[in-house]
């Protein structure tokens, strides 16, 4: 059965991420996911992954020890379109380094990035194109092993990262992003959230839940109706043979330490009634 994550954000008053990850296994999560960036004091977990000292790493290695698969959250502000990636990802030029070490470093699965394309001039051709300039050479940049997962709602973006079909290069789908703002890339597949799922889920190598009710995103599933229809969700990853992790990522202002706890059983429930597990 697929691996079930939870993303170290903040868990009740607990901010700390060591203490996060113990209490994220315990609770029955095969994966985990945290951010390579410091968070906000006492608001969200993070490893600085550009600072941290050597035994610093050393207890975070030992923490992941017993998970299935690691997924590193890129910085926001790491992957500029307008930036190259360095031949040599080891390099200390850009700002995806420290994450890609860590990640070579941890054997992490999967990598995700946002996209930053502010800066580009152009216009959206030209931020397509260096978009599939930059998954060319991230395809050879990647720690061996990991996989690397652009997040992004916009749909030119998921098509282009779909149809360059660079090694190792894909996209980390949050659901629950599709239902914010002009919900564009919903609106092209009449809002029906498992066809956007299935035509891009070849592309898929990793998938961030949540719900949303009334504009208010990373929540958790409960009995009260969301935007979010699960049971379609699961079928669809389930039949399209989907074989990457699903993470949870809600906001700790928004789910309980008991919410979150539900959620592996949850997922792993609407994976068995889809025929999946």
């Amino acid at each position: 059965m697929n691996p079930v994550a939870f993303m170290a954000w903040r868990i009740g008053a607990e901010a700390a991420l060591l203490p996060q990850i113990a209490w994220i296994h315990a609770h029955g999560f095969d994966a985990v996911s945290f951010h390579t960036s410091p968070g906000p004091q006492a608001a969200r977990a993070g490893f600085d992954a550009a600072a941290a000292p050597p035994e610093a790493t050393a207890a975070l290695e030992r923490a992941l020890r017993p998970f299935r698969q690691v997924e590193l959250h890129a910085p926001f502000e790491a992957f500029p379109l307008a930036v190259p990636l360095p031949p040599a990802w080891s390099r200390e030029d850009h700002p995806l380094g420290p994450t890609l070490r860590l990640a070579e470093r941890i054997r992490a699965n999967v990598i995700t990035v946002h996209v930053t394309d502010r800066d580009v001039a152009g216009g959206p051709h030209a931020s397509r194109s260096l978009l599939a300039a930059r998954l060319a050479e991230f395809a050879a940049s990647r720690p061996s092993g990991a996989r690397v997962g652009i997040e992004t709602s916009r749909l030119d973006y998921l098509e282009v990262v779909a149809l360059t079909g660079a090694p190792g290069i894909g996209l980390t789908m949050d659901i629950g992003h599709f239902f914010l703002g002009d919900r564009a890339a919903l609106k092209a597949f009449d809002g029906a959230l498992a066809a956007l799922v299935r035509t891009f889920l070849p592309a898929t190598v990793h998938f961030h839940l949540h719900d949303v009710r009334n504009g208010i995103d990373h929540l958790p599933p409960t009995g009260e109706p969301g935007e979010v229809d699960f049971n379609a969700f699961f079928q669809a990853t389930c039949a399209g043979e989907y074989d990457g992790a699903f993470c949870w990522e809600l906001n700790p202002d928004r789910a309980t330490p008991k919410e979150i706890a539900a959620t592996p059983h949850f997922t792993r429930s609407h994976l068995r009634d889809a025929g999946c597990g």
